[in-house]
C-alpha cells in the first residue's frame, strides 16, 4: 500500500507565498505526510544513503566485466540506478531482442530486470535502497551469466 505525497523544494528567497496560497494535487493528506516524515527519519537512522553509495560502487566493479562485450554499447549508472545499453556491433542498431533474452534468462534464475530506452535495448537495474552486498553479488552473477548465455553470434 502506498500513500500519495508530493514535496516541493526551493530556495528560501523564493518563498513569497502566504500560508495556504500554494496548492497541489496531494496537499493535505496528513497520513501521507506522517508516513513521509517517518520515512525520512528511518532513512537517516539507518544511514540508507551510505548503503546506496557502497552498493553503487560494488555494482560499478561487478558490472565492469560487461564493458568488453561486443554487444554492450554502454554500462552506466549512479548509486543504485544502472543501465546496460545493447546495440549490434555490426550496424549500431539497438539490440532489443538481446535485451529481452537477457531479461527472460535472468528472471528464470530469480532476478527481475526492467528494459527501457530505444527498442527496449537498455537492461535496467533498480534494486531497493536497502539492498545488501550479498544480494548485489548474487544479482550481478545472474546478470553476467544471462549476458553470456544469451549472447548473439
Amino acid at each position: 500500500m502506498g500513500l500519495p505525497v508530493a514535496v516541493i523544494l526551493y530556495h528560501r528567497r523564493l518563498d513569497v507565498w502566504t500560508p495556504g496560497a500554494h496548492t497541489g494535487t496531494f496537499r493535505g493528506n496528513q497520513a501521507a505526510f506522517a508516513a513521509g516524515a517517518e520515512t525520512v527519519r528511518i532513512m537517516r537512522r539507518d544511514n540508507v544513503l551510505a548503503n546506496v553509495r557502497r552498493r553503487g560502487e560494488q555494482l560499478a566493479r561487478l558490472l565492469e566485466v560487461l564493458r568488453d562485450r561486443p554487444w554492450v554499447r554502454e554500462v552506466r549508472g549512479i548509486g543504485l540506478m544502472w543501465g546496460i545499453e545493447l546495440s549490434s556491433p555490426h550496424d549500431g542498431r539497438p539490440a532489443g531482442g538481446y535485451a529481452r533474452a537477457v531479461r527472460a534468462h535472468a528472471l528464470r534464475n530469480g532476478l527481475i530486470l526492467e528494459l527501457g530506452g530505444r527498442d527496449d535495448a537498455v537492461v535496467r537495474l533498480l534494486p531497493p535502497l536497502n539492498v545488501t552486498a550479498d544480494v548485489v553479488e548474487t544479482a550481478s552473477r545472474i546478470l553476467v551469466e544471462a549476458f553470456d548465455h544469451c549472447a548473439p553470434e
